[in-house]
């Protein structure tokens, strides 16, 4: 199983294992789908079993004194995970790490009575198939809510977000005006984040929508206009400081063309467009497979 160094690799960290967990990791056995804490159901695309969830609620687990043990280099690791419940362990030596953005089927996360440390990655944004994201009951610096936008109060009515004891001076439930004052008096360690990097999150999303449309041919052309006008959109509405990469729609739809007349492949087409992609963002061979342009 492709998850299987990765999974032993991480268990070279667990230092302090009190319910005898890591016995049934057997190095022996590459089928993580055997280890306790892991869950494993057929991946859709090819139906082979991959892990599906990883649960390890209230193992207890913790890493070597002064090292501590740390989620880099796993969570981000296990890309077909859906569930990830760690409450009451002890993950430390540091924040939920950044490259926690590329867990991108990552559903469900419980972090909750750790040790992590440190600030909130802006990456958590880009998990956007998750539902429940649980930080409570750990060290975070830095990391009082001050405001709240209008599309979490609707999530607040709904009951979907909990937004107590941060400093939101309109909301119930928060922390005392004086706590409030004096941390936002304070220098602050975590960096600010007004922006998100619009160009590397336009660039997987463009690329997840070119990838489905070309399945169904028939439909591309419609797809790809589409999607250049949700661009447009997304950059009026939100005001984003930085640019999305908009590549020539023109020129796709002389590809199109070219196609429909029998001109060209599918295959040719297919490669055509993925070009247009390269020319406009240095950033796009980290989304693409390494051997789709040969």
């Amino acid at each position: 199983m492709k998850f299987y160094p990765i999974v032993q690799e991480f268990k070279k960290r667990v230092a302090n294992d009190p319910q005898g967990i890591l016995k049934t990791w057997d190095p022996n056995d590459k089928n993580v789908c055997n280890y306790k804490g892991f869950s494993c159901a057929p991946y859709p695309a090819d139906k082979q079993q991959t892990v599906s969830g990883v649960d390890f609620n209230g193992f207890g687990f913790a890493g070597k004194e002064g090292e501590g043990l740390t989620l880099y280099g796993f969570i981000e690791k296990l890309t077909d995970m859906t569930i990830f419940h760690a409450n009451s362990n002890g993950f430390t030596n540091g924040p939920i790490p950044k490259s926690i953005g590329q867990a991108k089927n990552l559903q469900e996360a419980l972090f909750d009575d750790n040790k992590l440390t440190g600030c909130l990655p802006y990456e958590i944004g880009l998990l956007a198939k998750a539902t429940v994201f649980n930080l409570s009951a750990n060290s975070l610096t830095d990391n009082y809510f001050t405001e709240i936008g209008p599309e979490c109060t609707k999530l607040i009515a709904k009951k979907v977000v909990d937004p107590k004891q941060n400093c939101i001076s309109r909301l119930p439930n928060q922390r005392p005006k004086a706590e409030c004052d004096a941390f936002l008096s304070k220098p602050k360690s975590c960096p600010a984040q007004n922006t998100i990097p619009c160009k590397t999150v336009a660039v997987k999303w463009m690329w997840r929508n070119i990838e489905q449309l070309i399945a169904d041919h028939s439909e591309l052309r419609q797809g790809l206009m589409s999607l250049w006008m949700q661009a447009k959109v997304a950059v009026f509405e939100n005001k984003l400081e930085d640019h999305l990469p908009i590549v020539d729609y023109v020129r796709y739809f002389e590809i199109l063309k070219s196609f429909r007349n029998g001109q060209k492949s599918k295959a040719k087409m297919v490669q055509e467009i993925a070009v247009l992609f390269v020319n406009h963002s240095d950033l796009f061979d980290e989304f693409v497979p390494g051997d789709f342009l040969k």
